[in-house]
């Protein structure tokens, strides 16, 4: 009766009946309360529901019953960066590290990608340091790219080594010269050392690869910006908005607009 329950929720989810499955794997769980596999069915129904605070809340109790594998923790530790909590966060992935059977390169890397976006640059590089005790060889050439675009960032937006990984960036794009996110990252680099010819360039670059054109155009816009060329911001930024409409680039374009006008007024 109790694996009819769970398989039944497990039909139910992939009907999206989401709460009648959420519902039955309750009565599962009250019975057998010791089970991952259970509390593991519901983790991925409360996020399809974006439920992020339940489904902590199983992984956290799996945990703590001792059966959580390593990619699970890596899912809890980004589930707390989502949530905003890096000190949470922090002894979840370095456990998921020292774990018997390690998680996947991909799963760790795309944990620190989250990192990086929660700008807390101690925890980045001690996950990143830790990242390569862990995995000191490694073959996949896409992945060892995406590791040292990552390094590169760490290293410039931290401001503790922004030359060295501008260099990197620079190797990067030279075997990749369609690798957009480096293509960007160092184009806002080169727009911080005034650089804004060499930014510009970088720019069209990346607006040329499949999916990056609208994020290019919003940067570019702001180059021209920076060289006071308030008509080519203009233009890029209407591009921009063909690609999607938002309010905010909007008003940035109104902005710059009464830009050209008060400097074609002196």
């Amino acid at each position: 009766n109790i694996d009819w329950k769970a398989g039944t929720a497990q039909c139910l989810q992939h009907l999206q009946r989401n709460e009648e499955a959420l519902a039955l794997l309750d009565e599962v769980i009250e019975v057998r309360p010791t089970e991952p596999s259970y509390y593991l069915l519901q983790v991925s129904i409360y996020l399809s529901l974006n439920r992020l605070t339940d489904a902590i809340t199983n992984l956290d109790l799996v945990r703590r019953l001792g059966k959580l594998d390593a990619e699970n923790h890596l899912l809890l530790a980004n589930l707390h960066l989502r949530s905003g909590s890096t000190r949470l966060a922090r002894p979840v992935m370095m456990e998921a590290l020292n774990m018997k059977k390690k998680p996947s390169l991909a799963t760790a890397l795309n944990v620190l990608t989250s990192v990086t976006q929660t700008r807390n640059w101690t925890l980045a590089r001690d996950f990143s340091r830790a990242l390569s005790k862990t995995f000191p060889e490694i073959n996949d050439k896409k992945l060892k790219h995406q590791q040292r675009r990552l390094n590169a960032l760490i290293d410039i937006d931290s401001g503790q080594n922004p030359a060295r990984g501008a260099a990197v960036l620079e190797e990067l794009i030279k075997s990749d010269p369609f690798d957009a996110s480096s293509l960007l990252l160092l184009a806002n680099y080169r727009r911080s050392e005034k650089r804004l010819e060499e930014a510009v360039m970088l720019l069209q670059q990346a607006g040329r690869v499949n999916g990056f054109a609208y994020q290019s155009y919003i940067e570019l816009a702001k180059v021209y910006v920076d060289m006071t060329d308030y008509t080519k911001a203009i233009k890029v930024l209407d591009k921009a908005l063909k690609i999607k409409s938002t309010d905010s680039i909007a008003t940035y374009r109104k902005a710059i607009l009464h830009l050209r006008e008060a400097s074609q007024e002196k």
